[in-house]
């Protein structure tokens, strides 16, 4: 840095090496980390939603199936009349 004075109204030029450069190029270096992280995060999220409603409409799929299949069973498992 250089020691002479500055005069007023000229901005102080900021050092290539300055620590607080290398603090803010750290801070936006965490701050995309972040912003990728809760990317990932969300993409996740919808994953497994959309992997529970696939789950439920099989589910509901399958019990339908079955309450069709007790429904045209029904009268087989009714004892003979003359039982």
């Amino acid at each position: 840095m250089s020691t002479e004075p500055r005069t007023p109204g000229e901005p102080a030029a900021a050092q290539p090496d300055s620590p607080s450069q290398d603090s803010t190029e750290q801070a936006l270096a965490a701050a995309e980390e972040a912003r990728e992280a809760a990317e990932e995060a969300r993409a996740a999220a919808e994953e497994a939603r959309e992997a529970a409603e696939e789950a439920k409409r099989r589910h509901d799929a399958d019990d339908a199936r079955a309450d069709e299949w007790e429904e045209e069973s029904f009268p087989a498992s009714d004892p003979p009349a003359n039982y």
